[in-house]
């Protein structure tokens, strides 16, 4: 049974850290980065993660962020792993 995409409403990418909030809940989801690739823009197009924060079930998340946030510039995210999250960011 496959489940309906997660959407997120903020994302934050730090030097060390991702912080993400998913549409319809109050909290804030963290985890450490491992790994980041950029494309020739500079922007990250990859993250290894320290953990699972996605479902089993989950390939992808929706991204509708606000014009002005920092990463206002993609538009989805493929996720995938069994023990650690790898997210594939796809640039607008």
């Amino acid at each position: 049974m496959s489940q309906q995409s997660r959407t997120i409403r903020q994302l934050s990418i730090g030097e060390d850290t991702l912080a993400i909030r998913f549409k319809g809940t109050t909290n804030l989801v963290t985890a450490r980065i491992l790994d980041r690739r950029l494309d020739d823009q500079g922007r990250v197009t990859y993250l290894c993660l320290d953990r699972l924060i996605h479902r089993p079930s989950e390939g992808d998340f929706k991204l509708d962020l606000p014009l002005a946030s920092a990463h206002a510039t993609y538009s989805g995210a493929l996720v995938s792993g069994c023990f650690a999250t790898e997210m594939r960011l796809q640039p607008i």
